[in-house]
């Protein structure tokens, strides 16, 4: 039992390795047209539309090329491709080994950075670069040859992903005057944790918890990285990286550089921030009366407005998804609707409530939008007002909602519609600056903050077109805004800790107007001018508080004196470059060609010199000996991500035949295309008179299988809402029956549909919702007989939060005529647990009818040294029938991470199950997901 516990242990572990860096970051719209710029180091690639920007992206690589490697010394690296999915409203980059590329989606981000967010994008993404050019070095640098471009994903993972990327957030600081080191609420949970006087374990912060807020691992990551670098020298990332390229193992090498372990490391690091955080803490902080209620839990409330009777805002929490409520002046809590994946501050405006969210595009991936919602407060009913937009951060008059729109083409634009979503006009904002927020005043005029060196308040006349600068580019955030009178609200990190400031639109005069302990979010006066509403920060969420306007302390300020941020100030100190320097230009540097796609379908990234059922592994996580083979395997993905292909070639020296293998999946049209083929094994004869005959036959056997499938989107608010129409055609030349040759071959199709209720953080399973399979198999070229299978789950709320009940029922029917034949098909029905499907074989019809009840038993956040961390242990009570056999019992499962392995969370379930006239059956299992 222990030997087994251990290589199940293994084969986890291995099967994470091979599984998270095999990434298909989804595809573009199959109407694109693609082209290329190559350059010194890079080969950018992106859709015809993008050339101004595929410019841009490749000047600012080639610019920090050189000082990305300064502190990690990394030798030249090859051409590296650059993909750019200007297609969706997301801001986000990947850079990835098997095979190597980096992905970027280059819509703006309004985490409220201190430059244009191109900047801040390329410089962190071109630091993964270096630090996958840095593994390809030392003991790793002959398995290259023996694995390819999958050898540098191994040899990341054997470091901690909070390394990775809190390397890259400090790279992103010390080579610019931003970066999110520069944020003063980017550490902020870490201080609030740390005053409640119990500060999280390192795995706590790093891996989650279903109990606490843990924030974002890359601010974990920033803070340890950072001090080391203050602390032990600019380098010391980089004689770690060289001493584990050595001798493979990171505590080593950590130790012997610093003399900490990671926990030791930990510790150190917030003992130093805890020590400069005390000089933040205000000698009179804000007198705050609050209307959200104190939760034992973590639950917040943010954007924070006055209606008639209470306050509306966001409610957010680990066991419910966002929402919009009412506070009433009792503090009682009313439930207004649910938000599906909001992007955008509240706006109250004439009895509506106005939003942004993202919704995805109906097939591709990378095509998705930004859409303007509005709540009815009278009704409750939600409307989306803009259909397939790409529309943010809306601000609303009474007759008019002004938008920040972002084209695919990288042009922006400020653009008027009305409350019904039809467009009025465009502006092109001045020199193609991203827009941070905006607010309309009560002429009508346009207030906006936009990001170029800083960020700077302009305003913007309709009607003339003409654009005004109110407030210089600042060294500072400026977010979040509101507008009463002359006054416009914002909130900024101008003195270290995040407060709530307003901006005389007249006078042009700055003042501070809070002076809070950890925080103070979404400021927005009440109608008559009494209260200043605030979202408060604490280590148990954002609280809505108000402020008498008599009360606040408000202080004249300049600017001209922002808050330092030591770490990031000494960080900048040990570069010799910074990227905000960097001179915007429209001049095309680089010539451009077509980029082929027919062409590049086959990109050969990785190989093994030995066969490996790769598939079996990494999906099924069954490995055993003799899946290893004498034979070579050979892994293809292009760089578009529409054709992920296998190739092998093994011996079976057991069987002493030689097999062929061969998998394609195209995604590059609407619908997904799958072929698989393998050539080698004995051919066998079936036949069925009360028994099963196999007779071997000395010839190859032929299996081939194609598919189709058509995964289509409906997602319009917080429903996961989808249809999948699916065919395969499996063609096989085993023999059939005794008397004639017959091909084994079926044509199985059918349809999945499902609509359910986006899942929270600790949900199990979803709160409502269901899903539904119908599928037909069947043999067209012989006397086969046909199968009818159904499949459908509801998912019900159980008695207490977070309980979850799923009911399922499963039935097949197999359709015998005349003139067909009883045939064993592959298992599709459900069978009830504890029960085997062989039972079943000779059935003409089964069916099964399942019920789960699931629910959370503790979440001990317990960890066992670095080995492993116990997140959450749940149960689930369960009875089945089949065919009126029924079958009850328990399981226990333990969610967990091993080897702090981040990207694929461990789960251990332990099963009893009780078959009426039968003892117990107890089982174990486990299972990675990704």
């Amino acid at each position: 039992m222990r030997k087994q516990f251990c290589l199940s242990i293994l084969l986890i572990v291995v099967c994470c390795i091979l599984k998270a860096q095999y990434v298909d970051y989804g595809e573009d719209p199959a109407r694109l047209r693609w082209r290329q710029i190559k350059t010194e180091h890079y080969r950018v690639i992106y859709p015809a539309s993008n050339e101004r920007r595929a410019n841009l992206y490749a000047d600012i690589l080639e610019t920090i090329y050189s000082y990305e490697r300064n502190t990690l010394q990394t030798k030249r690296s090859s051409v590296v491709p650059i993909i750019l999915h200007p297609y969706s409203v997301s801001s986000n980059g990947m850079v990835s080994w098997a095979p190597k590329r980096m992905e970027l989606l280059p819509s703006p981000d309004f985490d409220s950075r201190l430059q244009r967010p191109e900047l801040n994008l390329l410089t962190h993404e071109s630091r993964h670069i270096v630090q996958m050019d840095k593994q390809n070095s030392g003991i790793f640098r002959p398995f290259y040859f023996l694995f390819g471009e999958q050898t540098i994903g191994i040899a990341s993972f054997l470091k901690p992903q909070w390394l990775l990327e809190g390397e890259a957030v400090v790279a992103e600081t010390a080579l610019s005057s931003s970066g999110r080191g520069r944020k003063a609420s980017f550490l902020t949970p870490y201080r609030a944790q740390i005053a409640t006087g119990k500060n999280f374990s390192l795995d706590k912060w790093f891996l989650g918890s279903y109990r606490d807020n843990t924030h974002d691992f890359y601010a974990l990551g920033y803070a340890m990285t950072s001090y080391s670098r203050l602390n032990y020298g600019a380098d010391v990332w980089n004689k770690v990286w060289n001493d584990m390229n050595r001798s493979l193992f990171y505590p080593f090498a950590l130790k012997k550089n610093t003399g900490l372990t990671s926990t030791k490391l930990f510790k150190a690091t917030f003992e130093a921030l805890g020590k400069e955080w005390d000089a933040l803490t205000p000698e009179n902080p804000d007198s705050l009366t609050f209307i959200s209620k104190k939760h034992r839990r973590y639950i917040s409330y943010k954007y924070p407005q006055e209606i008639e009777n209470g306050v509306i805002c966001l409610k957010t929490s680990l066991s419910d998804i966002p929402a919009i409520v009412l506070i009433n002046s009792s503090g009682k809590e009313h439930f207004l609707t649910y938000t599906g994946n909001i992007n955008s501050k509240l706006i109250h405006s004439d009895g509506f409530v106005y939003w942004t969210e993202y919704i995805p595009g109906i097939r591709w991936q990378h095509e998705n939008y930004s859409v303007v919602k509005q709540l009815n407060l009278q009704t409750l009913q939600v409307e989306t007002i803009s259909k397939r937009s790409r529309y943010f951060t809306p601000a609303v008059s009474l007759t008019k909602i002004a938008v920040f729109e972002h084209e695919p083409d990288g042009q922006n634009n400020i653009v008027l519609i009305d409350r019904s979503g039809q467009k009025l006009k465009s502006y092109p904002v001045i020199d193609n600056m991203p827009v941070q927020d905006m607010v309309i005043d009560d002429n009508g005029k346009i207030l906006a903050v936009l990001t170029g060196k800083g960020n700077a308040v302009f305003r913007l006349d309709p009607n003339t077109s003409q654009w005004e600068k109110l407030l210089d580019y600042q060294r500072t955030n400026i977010e979040s805004l509101q507008i009463h009178g002359e006054r416009l609200l914002f909130e900024s990190g101008y003195n270290g800790v995040n407060n709530i400031y307003s901006f005389d639109t007249v006078s042009l005069s700055v003042k501070q107007l809070t002076n809070s302990i950890f925080g103070s979010f979404s400021g927005t006066f009440a109608r008559d001018g009494s209260k200043l509403y605030v979202s408060d920060y604490s280590a148990k969420g954002y609280r809505i508080a108000s402020i008498d306007t008599k009360r606040l302390n408000e202080k004249n300020i300049t600017f001209d004196n922002p808050y330092k941020f030591r770490t990031a100030e000494a960080l900048s100190a040990q570069e010799s470059f910074n990227i905000d320097d960097y001179t915007f230009s429209d001049t095309v540097k680089y010539v451009s060609k077509p980029y082929k796609k027919a062409a590049n379908l086959f990109n050969i990234h990785s190989w093994f010199p030995f066969y490996l059922n790769l598939d079996e592994a990494t999906e099924n996580y069954r490995f055993e000996y003799n899946q290893i083979k004498p034979g070579v395997f050979l892994l293809s993905q292009n760089r578009l991500n529409t054709l992920t292909s296998q190739a092998s070639y093994y011996y079976d020296n057991i069987e002493k035949v030689h097999h062929g293998f061969l998998s394609l999946k195209y995604s590059g049209w609407f619908p997904v295309l799958s072929f698989k083929m393998n050539v080698g094994g004995q051919k066998y004869r079936i036949a069925y008179d009360g028994s099963h005959i196999y007779a071997l036959e000395n010839r190859n056997r032929v299996t081939a299988t194609f598919s189709a499938y058509l995964p289509l989107k409906f997602t319009n608010d917080y429903n996961v809402h989808g249809l999948q129409p699916f065919t395969n055609f499996k063609y096989d030349d085993r023999i059939t029956g005794n008397e004639k040759q017959q091909y084994y071959t079926y044509l199985h199709a059918g349809v999945y549909y499902y609509r359910y209720r986006t899942l929270a953080h600790n949900d199990i399973f979803p709160k409502f919702g269901w899903q539904m399979w119908l599928n037909y198999i069947g043999n067209p070229t012989n006397d086969m007989s046909e199968l009818l299978v159904g499949k459908a789950n509801l998912y019900l709320p159980g008695i207490l939060r977070s309980h979850r009940l799923r009911i399922s029922a499963s039935a097949q029917r197999q359709l015998i005529s005349d003139n067909t034949r009883y045939h064993f098909f592959d298992q599709y029905v459900d069978i009830a647990r504890g029960q085997n499907y062989s039972n079943y074989i000779d059935e003409k019809q089964i069916y099964t009818v399942k019920g789960d009840y699931s629910f959370p038993i503790v979440y001990p956040d317990l960890k066992v040294g670095s080995l492993m961390y116990l997140s959450r242990i749940r149960g689930n009570i369960f009875y089945d029938v089949t065919i009126k056999q029924p079958s009850y019992g328990f399981d226990l499962t333990l969610d967990m991470f091993l080897l702090r392995i981040r990207y694929s969370p461990v789960t251990l379930m332990f099963r009893t199950v009780k078959i009426p006239g039968y003892d117990f059956i107890n089982s174990f299992s486990m299972g990675v997901s990704f």
